[in-house]
């Protein structure tokens, strides 16, 4: 069986993510919003079941259980500054489309001929039959 023949018509645009993943917007926006969803669902579980585990780790008053309850309380910044870069990193990738979109839209178009050179129209040919002034 052979592959099936691309569609006819415009390809979609396509970026290259940090130089190494070809991307459609669509896929791109798809992906914006599945890490979005799961920044959400883990900020939901942290205010849900942190104060639990909370309990539980400071029971046990070891090093270890101390610095899991610290990272256990930064997680909702970790959370928000991940949040942060995903968005700052949209803007840039989404006005990356906009405009890979607006050249691709630019009707081809033959560059203008380049103009004549111009010819000194106070000075008059001298052709060889004639003596030109001595």
């Amino acid at each position: 069986m052979s592959a099936p023949a691309a569609p006819p018509g415009p390809q979609p645009v396509r970026v290259k993510l940090y130089g190494l993943i070809s991307i459609t917007r669509r896929r791109y926006v798809a992906q914006i919003v599945v890490t979005g969803v799961m920044a959400f669902i883990l900020l939901s579980l942290w205010v849900l079941r942190w104060p639990n585990v909370r309990d539980y780790l400071a029971a046990s008053n070891t090093a270890a259980t101390a610095r899991l309850i610290v990272f256990g309380k930064a997680v909702p910044w970790i959370l928000l500054g991940g949040a942060v870069l995903q968005t700052v990193e949209a803007i840039i990738v989404l006005r990356l489309f906009n405009r890979k979109e607006a050249e691709a839209q630019k009707p081809a178009v033959a560059p203008p001929p380049p103009p004549a050179p111009e010819t000194p129209t106070d000075t008059k040919p001298v052709s060889p039959e004639q003596p030109g002034p001595t």
